[in-house]
Protein backbone atom coordinates (compact mmCIF):
# COMPACT_ATOMS: atom_id res chain seq x y z
CA UNK A 1 0.00 0.00 0.00
CA UNK A 2 1.03 3.60 -0.45
CA UNK A 3 0.71 4.76 3.16
CA UNK A 4 -1.25 7.73 1.87
CA UNK A 5 -3.21 7.94 5.14
CA UNK A 6 -0.27 7.80 7.55
CA UNK A 7 -1.11 9.75 10.69
CA UNK A 8 -4.79 10.10 9.77
CA UNK A 9 -7.65 8.93 12.02
CA UNK A 10 -10.87 7.18 10.99
CA UNK A 11 -14.06 5.95 12.63
CA UNK A 12 -16.06 3.38 10.69
CA UNK A 13 -19.43 2.22 12.03
CA UNK A 14 -20.63 -1.29 11.28
CA UNK A 15 -17.00 -2.39 10.98
CA UNK A 16 -17.09 -5.80 12.64
CA UNK A 17 -18.03 -7.58 9.41
CA UNK A 18 -18.84 -7.24 5.74
CA UNK A 19 -18.31 -3.97 3.90
CA UNK A 20 -17.50 -2.02 7.08
CA UNK A 21 -14.75 -4.46 7.99
CA UNK A 22 -13.29 -4.20 4.49
CA UNK A 23 -13.39 -0.39 4.70
CA UNK A 24 -11.61 -0.45 8.07
CA UNK A 25 -8.97 -2.82 6.70
CA UNK A 26 -8.43 -0.58 3.66
CA UNK A 27 -8.02 2.55 5.79
CA UNK A 28 -5.58 0.75 8.11
CA UNK A 29 -3.63 -0.69 5.18
CA UNK A 30 -3.05 2.88 3.98
CA UNK A 31 -1.71 3.89 7.39
CA UNK A 32 -4.75 5.33 9.18
CA UNK A 33 -5.48 4.51 12.81
CA UNK A 34 -8.99 3.11 12.86
CA UNK A 35 -11.83 2.90 15.38
CA UNK A 36 -14.01 -0.05 14.36
CA UNK A 37 -17.56 0.63 15.52
CA UNK A 38 -19.75 -2.36 16.29
CA UNK A 39 -23.14 -2.87 17.92
CA UNK A 40 -23.75 -6.53 18.59
CA UNK A 41 -20.62 -8.65 18.23
CA UNK A 42 -17.54 -7.73 20.24
CA UNK A 43 -15.89 -11.01 19.23
CA UNK A 44 -16.21 -10.20 15.52
CA UNK A 45 -14.97 -6.66 16.13
CA UNK A 46 -11.93 -7.92 18.04
CA UNK A 47 -11.27 -10.42 15.25
CA UNK A 48 -11.32 -7.55 12.75
CA UNK A 49 -8.91 -5.57 14.96
CA UNK A 50 -6.59 -8.59 15.18
CA UNK A 51 -6.62 -8.92 11.40
CA UNK A 52 -5.63 -5.27 11.05
CA UNK A 53 -2.85 -5.68 13.63
CA UNK A 54 -1.57 -8.84 11.93
CA UNK A 55 -1.31 -6.86 8.69
CA UNK A 56 0.74 -4.17 10.46
CA UNK A 57 -2.10 -1.68 10.96
CA UNK A 58 -3.54 0.02 14.00
CA UNK A 59 -7.14 -0.14 15.18
CA UNK A 60 -9.43 -0.79 18.11
CA UNK A 61 -13.02 -1.95 18.61
CA UNK A 62 -15.57 0.59 19.79
CA UNK A 63 -19.10 -0.27 20.92
CA UNK A 64 -21.69 2.07 19.42
CA UNK A 65 -25.45 1.82 19.03
CA UNK A 66 -25.90 4.31 16.19
CA UNK A 67 -29.62 4.63 16.93
CA UNK A 68 -29.01 5.88 20.48
CA UNK A 69 -27.91 9.49 20.95
CA UNK A 70 -26.09 8.84 24.24
CA UNK A 71 -24.25 5.85 22.83
CA UNK A 72 -23.14 7.84 19.79
CA UNK A 73 -21.92 10.75 21.95
CA UNK A 74 -20.02 8.42 24.29
CA UNK A 75 -18.47 6.43 21.45
CA UNK A 76 -17.45 9.61 19.62
CA UNK A 77 -15.82 10.96 22.79
CA UNK A 78 -13.90 7.71 23.26
CA UNK A 79 -12.85 7.60 19.61
CA UNK A 80 -11.61 11.19 19.73
CA UNK A 81 -9.70 10.52 22.93
CA UNK A 82 -8.06 7.33 21.68
CA UNK A 83 -7.40 8.57 18.14
CA UNK A 84 -6.44 12.10 19.11
CA UNK A 85 -8.92 13.57 16.63
CA UNK A 86 -10.88 12.55 13.57
CA UNK A 87 -10.13 12.91 9.86
CA UNK A 88 -12.57 10.42 8.34
CA UNK A 89 -15.99 9.17 9.35
CA UNK A 90 -17.69 6.35 7.49
CA UNK A 91 -21.29 5.81 8.58
CA UNK A 92 -21.63 2.23 7.40
CA UNK A 93 -23.82 0.63 10.09
CA UNK A 94 -27.13 -0.61 8.81
CA UNK A 95 -29.71 -3.33 9.12
CA UNK A 96 -31.68 -5.20 6.50
CA UNK A 97 -35.17 -6.58 7.00
CA UNK A 98 -35.70 -9.54 4.70
CA UNK A 99 -39.42 -10.10 4.87
CA UNK A 100 -42.48 -8.85 3.09
CA UNK A 101 -44.18 -5.62 4.05
CA UNK A 102 -47.25 -7.63 5.04
CA UNK A 103 -45.19 -9.55 7.61
CA UNK A 104 -43.24 -6.55 8.95
CA UNK A 105 -44.16 -5.34 12.41
CA UNK A 106 -44.14 -1.72 13.44
CA UNK A 107 -41.32 -2.47 15.89
CA UNK A 108 -39.21 -3.97 13.09
CA UNK A 109 -39.86 -0.97 10.85
CA UNK A 110 -38.99 1.42 13.69
CA UNK A 111 -35.67 -0.41 14.31
CA UNK A 112 -34.84 -0.26 10.60
CA UNK A 113 -35.45 3.50 10.52
CA UNK A 114 -33.60 4.06 13.81
CA UNK A 115 -30.42 2.41 12.58
CA UNK A 116 -30.47 3.25 8.87
CA UNK A 117 -31.69 6.85 9.05
CA UNK A 118 -31.42 8.18 12.58
CA UNK A 119 -28.05 6.46 12.96
CA UNK A 120 -26.56 8.21 9.93
CA UNK A 121 -27.87 11.53 11.25
CA UNK A 122 -26.55 11.05 14.80
CA UNK A 123 -23.13 9.73 13.80
CA UNK A 124 -22.74 12.33 11.06
CA UNK A 125 -23.72 15.19 13.34
CA UNK A 126 -21.30 14.16 16.11
CA UNK A 127 -18.51 13.53 13.61
CA UNK A 128 -19.00 16.93 12.00
CA UNK A 129 -19.06 18.62 15.40
CA UNK A 130 -15.70 17.03 16.19
CA UNK A 131 -14.18 17.97 12.85
CA UNK A 132 -15.39 21.57 13.04
CA UNK A 133 -14.00 21.87 16.57
CA UNK A 134 -10.60 20.63 15.32
CA UNK A 135 -10.56 23.35 12.71
CA UNK A 136 -8.71 21.16 10.22
CA UNK A 137 -11.56 19.68 8.19
CA UNK A 138 -12.21 16.06 7.46
CA UNK A 139 -14.41 13.75 5.42
CA UNK A 140 -17.80 12.26 6.28
CA UNK A 141 -18.98 9.37 4.15
CA UNK A 142 -22.53 8.10 4.60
Amino acid sequence: MSGSLNGRRALITGASRGIGRAIAQAFAAEGARVALGYAASPAKAEDAVAGIANAGGSGFALHIDVSDERSVAAAMAEALDRLGGLDFLVSNAGVILEKSLLETTTAEFDRLMAVNLRGVFLVGREGLRAMVAQGIGGRVMP
